[in-house]
């Protein structure tokens, strides 16, 4: 019942992150019940050990939509079930749409994005090499 109060946006980002697709899926009821699925996979996934820390860091990621390196950051934190509202996610600050987060972010010292801030350290680290940085490479950073 919960999946069909959401958008068919938000449906495809719970398909996504489960590493489902939702190709040829063209009515609503098609995407709640592959979203269903994705639940169901994301669910009996065992938790990671980086994403824990990750979240008791409460940290956000400063972006642009326009920034490649800040979607591949934002992909590679999705693939770990983090970010599960994409742009739209609380724990995603685009600092192009949102003047709240543009403030917060210059508040910070922020000179460059993708920047990774954690609100219980008051760390904060910028860049996003796809190769090289994980989840941990961030904690390890923010701690």
């Amino acid at each position: 019942e919960e999946l069909r109060a959401l958008s068919a946006r938000q449906l495809k980002t719970i398909i996504f992150t489960a590493g489902l697709s939702s190709k040829g899926l063209m009515e609503k009821s098609e995407l709640v019940e592959r979203a269903a699925e994705a639940k169901a996979v994301l669910d009996a996934r065992p938790k990671f050990p980086d994403v824990e820390l990750y979240k008791e860091l409460d940290v956000v990621l400063f972006a642009r939509e326009t920034c490649p390196y800040c979607v591949y950051a934002k992909d590679g934190l999705q693939s770990r079930g983090l970010l599960p509202d994409g742009w739209d996610d609380e724990g995603l600050l685009d600092v192009e749409r949102s003047r709240e987060a543009a403030q917060e972010f210059q508040g910070l010292g922020g000179e460059g994005v993708p920047m990774f801030y954690s609100r219980k350290t008051g760390k904060k680290v910028s860049g996003w090499n796809q190769a090289a940085e994980t989840v941990d490479w961030i904690t390890d950073q923010l701690r």
